[in-house]
């Protein structure tokens, strides 16, 4: 058995992600703010609604919906009716000018998923001067914009939240190497990792020490007049 094959080979500096989009090896991702969604139309309530508005069309356009709120036209890219009446027919294609009937068969439902979709979408009002009387219902997917409040940022501050604080004269006490990540755990909770650490020196301020009483006064007129003391234990808490 004899096989032939093409190929096509490329030369690149470096095998980057972005060397492979270049050549249209790969092809990037588009991060879109659309997504599908779907929505049901019920004939029956288009029909009379269109019936009693005071001027009411001969073919009822149902792919209508909000969209950011706003009442607009829906692109379709999937079509679903179901409960119509055998050998009826509703109109789909880019405008009401160059739509084409497509009819129901003997199941009275019709699905179909298109990769271009439709702008257009409409069911007829009436045969001659008889308005019809629908029971079914029109299922059909479209792709929405998604808004979120991220959408409105336009400037960012960070502010850093102090989660632990610790101070280091404090810790000047203990013999040895110190862990302060060992502070951080308790019966719940233990430390996997840290992710930011944040370091700077505290103000110096003088201390006035009374010898006769081991006590630590942080002014001269406290010292003096036996006021706020401090003793070693509690003089960095």
């Amino acid at each position: 058995m004899l096989h032939t094959f093409n190929c096509v080979a490329y030369e690149m500096a470096e095998p980057t992600y972005d060397s492979l989009i270049s050549f249209g090896i790969l092809e990037p991702a588009i991060n879109t703010p659309q997504t599908m969604r779907w929505k049901t139309v019920d004939l029956r309530e288009a029909a009379l609604k269109n019936a009693e508005s005071p001027q009411p069309k001969d073919y009822i356009q149902i792919n209508i919906g909000m969209n950011l709120g706003i009442e607009s036209v829906l692109n379709v890219y999937s079509i679903d009716f179901e409960g119509l009446t055998p050998g009826s027919y509703f109109l789909a294609g880019e405008s009401e000018l160059s739509c084409q009937k497509i009819f129901i068969g003997s199941t009275g439902s019709y699905h179909y998923v298109t990769e271009r979709p439709y702008t257009y979408v409409a069911i007829p009002a009436k045969i001659g001067d008889r308005i019809i009387e629908y029971s079914g219902s029109f299922n059909f997917g479209y792709k929405g914009w998604v808004k979120s409040s991220f959408d409105l940022i336009t400037n960012v501050k960070i502010i850093d939240v102090v989660s632990h604080q610790f101070i280091g004269n404090a810790y000047s006490r203990r013999k040895g190497e110190i862990n302060i990540l060992t502070d951080l755990a308790d019966i719940k909770h233990s430390v996997l990792a840290v992710k930011y650490i944040k370091l700077f020196p505290r103000e110096i301020r003088p201390l006035y020490y009374d010898p006769a009483n081991d006590f630590y006064y942080l002014t001269e007129k406290d010292l003096a007049h036996g006021g706020i003391h401090y003793t070693a234990e509690n003089l960095y808490e």
